[in-house]
């Protein structure tokens, strides 16, 4: 949603419909100021809080949303809502708040007191009045519980950046948001405090009463909610904030009699939020914190770390202590890798020539500690009732990770409470535990024809010098295993201490085409505990590995025919005769089985035998043509493939008719001719012949007669083409010739042949 332009607010929430099945959802934000300048994108997380265990809840349309935030004075909005997964959250409302001006902006000193029977005093409280509550907004009367058995602790996950003047109008956005938008009817804290340690009344009931907040689902019956207005998992608890909480706790505790060091059974009402059902009967800290009853990280980690002081600052006041508590000074506080070091002096005036410990807390519980116990003359010059015996120095391991580090100085006599001397956040870098499992590397897998190829190197730390068993699998099936000894230099050069013989190559022959994925596994020797994955890659062996191999010779052209001869063979039926095509001029012409001897072939491809070679011989039309052979694919490939083409010519010439002249017999002014012709272009059938007699036209004859010779030197010609005739001439010599005449792609009617006779 973006909006521009919009009325004044300076706080915002977002709502949306409650739906289980859209989790982790996250709000982003940014604003633009009354200048018309756009800030930064801020997210915000879905809120922490819920209205529960009240019967007024049973109507109500239960929705999920933000906590209120800060903006300061805006005139626009953009929102970006969004779940896991990408999953949208449905009927999402965006709530501008505006708390506006009050005359309560101007707080005065001190705030209104309820001391009821209290056995500690009750702290200044800003009142609802005070801080500008409009009572009209309210729309539930409070509700009461029959007792308060502990206290909450939260943070508002707003931001900290905020003013003394504008925590007021602060407090009147969550009143807005949380009774109008959220449909809570009030505030959902019993109280809020801010970073300056002012104290101010919340959820409307009186502050000494058992009034029933919202703000810890499941279990906001039998609690009182102390809030903090900011974000304590972004920064450190101010020290006046952690005061006035201690002493808003311990004042509305000691009404009820409740021990802040002790335990207490609640049980849970259930809801969205919690981590209990309806019903569970959990034991808690009387003083804890919301993460400890809810799926949340409130109230901050910063906050979380300092539950444990919270609990003593609260007991010291119950017990009307105050004072009494140890005194002293964390000279340094740092971090080597994983080492922490710390020293410094302190000692309790209660207890003052004693020598008193002081506990190390990470993350809020107690990892290391050491006694006050040496000597230290500037602090006796100081402090001389106490002596020399104060010093403390010493040093422990931080696990890996950020933690916030505090030294306490643990208090000694029946008064006071611990110190918290310093506080610092840390970030803990172990030095790496030496391996002993092996590394290296597989650094390719290739494909080249039907093998599959891998290579790398591998180490075992605790037999450096060893060349390692590698197992390698293939698709998850085993494909061997090899010894890592072949020599790298490169690998020697980085890791000297283990030599160069670390290498190791692998390959295969693979039964068909596809996708193989090539495992590689380190074999540990001597301390290890596993055989390390060293790599895997997939890579895809193509079908054309598969395709038939071979390999067009020559094509030849004698007179009208045209010879083509090859070899061919298929590795899926190797020792199978395979089928060839030949193509001619990009046209189907026919096809040859390469089932002829070839011993080179054999040769080349040992166990495929040596029946391979193809040989064929066809006509063409005169004219330049283009020969090709294909292969006929019979398994595993992708295609028939071109095994080469050859350009040939076929002469016009070789087209002519053939024929011959046999006999020319003279008698009594008659001549008798025979002989035989035939035109390639006609086949079997008949072909024309013509006769001359002196260079004259004598006559046309038809060649149709039988002529077995014929057809056994020309098998496509057939017998039909012998010819005969009689001719009468005059008395005398003469000359007879005879012509084939050609009929489709020959170049002339050629001569068969001449004769002179006497007739």
């Amino acid at each position: 949603m973006s909006r521009e332009d919009t009325d004044p607010f300076s706080a915002v929430g977002v709502t949306w419909r409650d739906d289980p099945s859209i989790t982790d959802v996250q709000v982003q934000v940014r604003t633009q100021d009354e200048d018309g300048d756009w800030g930064e994108w801020g997210t915000l997380e879905a809120d922490d809080i819920e209205q529960t265990e009240s019967p007024k809840t049973e109507d109500l349309d239960v929705r999920g949303g933000t906590a209120p935030y800060w903006t300061g004075p805006a005139r626009g909005i953009e929102v970006i809502v969004q779940g896991a997964g990408g999953a949208v959250p449905e009927d999402v409302s965006v709530a501008l708040l505006d708390p506006g001006t009050s005359k309560a902006d101007a707080l005065p000193a001190t705030g209104a007191k309820d001391e009821a029977h209290a056995g500690t005093s009750m702290p200044d409280v800003v009142s609802r009045a005070q801080w500008g509550a409009d009572e009209s907004i309210r729309t539930w009367g409070p509700e009461y519980a029959p007792t308060i058995k502990a206290a909450t602790l939260h943070h508002t996950a707003d931001g900290n950046g905020y003013t003394a003047a504008q925590v007021p109008a602060m407090m009147r956005s969550i009143f807005a948001y949380h009774s109008q938008t959220r449909g809570w009817g009030d505030i959902g804290y019993n109280v809020i405090v801010d970073k300056y340690g002012r104290i101010f009344e919340g959820r409307y009931g009186g502050l000494s009463s058992t009034v029933i907040g919202a703000h810890a689902g499941g279990f906001n019956t039998g609690t009182f909610g102390v809030s903090m207005l900011g974000n304590y998992a972004e920064v450190d608890t101010p020290q006046a904030m952690l005061d006035s909480v201690a002493a808003i706790i311990a004042w509305k505790l000691s009404l009820y009699g409740v021990d802040p060091k002790g335990t207490t059974q609640l049980t849970s009402g259930g809801g969205g939020t919690s981590k209990y059902g309806a019903g569970a009967v959990v034991t808690l800290p009387t003083v804890f914190a919301h993460r400890d009853v809810g799926s949340t990280t409130c109230p901050g980690q910063y906050a979380y770390n300092r539950m444990g002081q919270l609990r003593d600052m609260v007991g010291s006041r119950m017990a009307g202590s105050v004072g009494g508590s140890p005194v002293g000074n964390t000279e340094k506080l740092s971090i080597s890798g994983s080492t922490v070091t710390v020293g410094g002096w302190t000692f309790d005036p209660d207890y003052p020539a004693g020598s008193i410990d002081v506990g190390m807390l990470v993350d809020g519980v107690t990892a290391a500690h050491f006694t006050a116990s040496r000597t230290r003359a500037d602090v006796a010059a100081a402090y001389p009732a106490a002596g020399q015996a104060h010093g403390f120095e010493g040093t422990f391991t931080l696990a890996k990770g950020v933690h916030n580090v505090c030294a306490v100085a643990v208090n000694a006599a029946p008064t006071g409470l611990n110190t918290w001397m310093r506080c610092q956040t840390m970030t803990s870098t172990p030095p790496p535990v030496p391996s002993t499992i092996p590394f290296g590397n597989v650094e390719a897998v290739s494909v080249a024809g039907r093998t599959l190829s891998a290579r790398g190197w591998t180490i075992d730390p605790d037999a450096q010098t060893s060349a390692l068993d590698v197992h390698v699998y293939v698709n998850d099936g085993w494909g061997g295993a090899l010894l890592a000894n072949g020599s790298r230099p490169d690998v020697a050069a980085v890791h000297p201490a283990a030599g160069p013989a670390h290498g190791f190559t692998w390959s295969t022959a693979v039964s068909a085409p596809g996708p193989y994925t090539v495992c590689i596994f380190a074999i540990n020797k001597n301390a290890g505990a596993s055989n390390p994955k060293l790599g895997c890659q997939t890579v895809t062996v193509p079908g054309t590995s598969w395709n038939p191999q071979g390999h067009a010779d020559s094509a030849t052209a004698s007179g009208r025919s045209v010879s083509v001869s090859g070899w061919a063979v298929d590795l899926d039926t190797p020792t199978t005769p395979l089928a060839v095509h030949v193509y001619v001029d990009g046209g189907y012409a026919g096809q040859v089985t390469a089932d002829r001897p070839r011993a080179d072939v054999g040769a080349l491809f040992p166990g495929t035998g040596t029946a391979h070679g193809f040989s064929g011989a066809l006509d063409l039309a005169p004219g330049e043509h283009t020969i090709c052979a294909y292969a006929i694919n019979t398994g595993h490939g992708e295609t028939n493939p071109s095994l080469g083409c050859h350009p040939v010519t076929v002469a016009a010439a070789s087209w002519n008719p053939v024929g011959s002249l046999d006999d020319v017999i003279g008698s009594g002014g008659v001549i008798e001719v025979r002989g035989w012709v035939w035109d390639p272009d006609r086949a079997k059938a008949p072909s024309d012949v013509h006769l001359y007699v002196d260079g004259r036209w004598s006559e046309a004859m038809t060649a149709a007669g039988d002529r077995p010779d014929v057809a056994g030197a020309f098998p496509k010609a057939g017998a039909a083409h012998g010819y005969a005739a009689s001719v009468s001439v005059p008395p005398g010599q003469h000359q007879v010739c005879a012509y084939g005449i050609n009929s489709g792609h020959g170049t002339t009617n050629p001569l068969l042949g001449c004769r002179t006779v006497t007739g």
